[in-house]
């Protein structure tokens, strides 16, 4: 509780007790909102709107523009698929059989 010097007997709460009575306030709301926002963000968003929207509309959800798959490059994180040598074993195995 911080009394001004003016005299006045109406005591000003602040945070942290300097001369601006909001600024404690201001803060909290810094920081309330942007956690407010990642909890919407993940209770609406990922946990309704997105599933509902994949649930309605199947194949179509996973659409790519064919201009803009011709202008990406094809990359494969994982690696091939098919290795040379398990093609090579696979063969060996039918012929021995």
């Amino acid at each position: 509780i911080h009394a001004p010097d003016h005299g006045s007997e109406q005591p000003t709460v602040t945070a942290g007790g300097g001369k601006h009575p909001f600024k404690g306030v201001r803060h909290a709301q810094r920081l309330i909102n942007p956690a407010f926002a990642v909890l919407i963000d993940a209770t609406l968003v990922r946990m309704l709107l997105v599933p509902a929207s994949m649930e309605l509309l199947g194949d179509k959800n996973w659409w790519f523009p064919a201009w803009l798959d011709r202008l990406l490059p094809n990359i494969n994180v994982e690696g091939p698929t098919e290795f040379p040598e398990d093609e090579a074993e696979a063969q060996k195995e039918d012929v021995l059989v």
